[in-house]
Formats: structure tokens, sequence, C-alpha cells
């Protein structure tokens, strides 16, 4: 849909591209209540996103998740700018609010053709 959407892959990465790459209109996109990476969607426009890259960012937050193997997980999203560092947490730890969730069913082979071949040169690390 021409729409960009940046991973972390790391406690550092995550912090990076919530708070360094992302601003306050792009939508994030976590796995709930588990470690995985933080997902960003630019959103110049501040605007709703179209179902198709909602499903596919939802999807990349499940698929780099720590329960990924679980094959169907919640994952939240939210604006950018609803998303809070923790105070003395370590890098990557946030707490969040006005989320909505998605199902996400990682076994799901259209959203999985996102990954394409190049999705993991392509991920902030």
């Amino acid at each position: 849909d021409g729409y960009t959407i940046l991973v972390g892959r790391s406690k550092e990465a995550n912090d990076q591209v919530t708070f360094r790459l992302g601003n306050g209109r792009d939508w994030w996109f976590h796995a709930q209540g588990i470690p995985g990476s933080h997902v960003i969607v630019r959103n110049p426009s501040g605007g709703a996103l179209p179902e198709r890259t909602l499903r596919e960012a939802a999807w990349l937050a499940a698929h780099y998740s720590q329960r990924r193997a679980e094959g169907q997980l919640d994952v939240d999203y939210t604006q950018r700018k609803h998303v809070r560092k923790i105070k003395g947490a370590e890098p990557g730890q946030v707490t969040y609010s006005q989320n909505k969730t998605l199902l996400v069913d990682l076994a799901n082979a259209r959203d999985a053709a996102i990954l394409g071949e190049n999705a993991e040169e392509n991920a902030v690390s």
C-alpha cells in the first residue's frame, strides 16, 4: 500500500524504531504481553491504515515475538504518541494506551509473503 514498515530486532533497536524513527502519528504494533519486536508503520498523513497494511504490520509483530511458534497471537496497536518509555526500565520496555487488538494467524500464507527474500536484511537490529 506504499507505507514504510520498520521492525526492531533487539531491545536497543526497539527503542530506536519507536522513539527515534517513529513519530506521534505513526502506528506502533507489539505482540500482547510477551517480548518481541516493536513494529512502526510510518503514517505522515495521520489517518487510518489500509486493512492490508494493518494486517501485515500485526503479522510482523507476531512473527518476531518470542511466542511465534504458538501460531496465533494477539497483537496490540496504537498510535506512537500513546507509547511511553518506562522510567528506569531496560531499553525496549514501554507502556501504552488507547490500543486495539488483532488476532494474528501466523500460518496465513498471504501475510507471510511480506517477509520476502530480504526481510532479514531490512530489519533494524
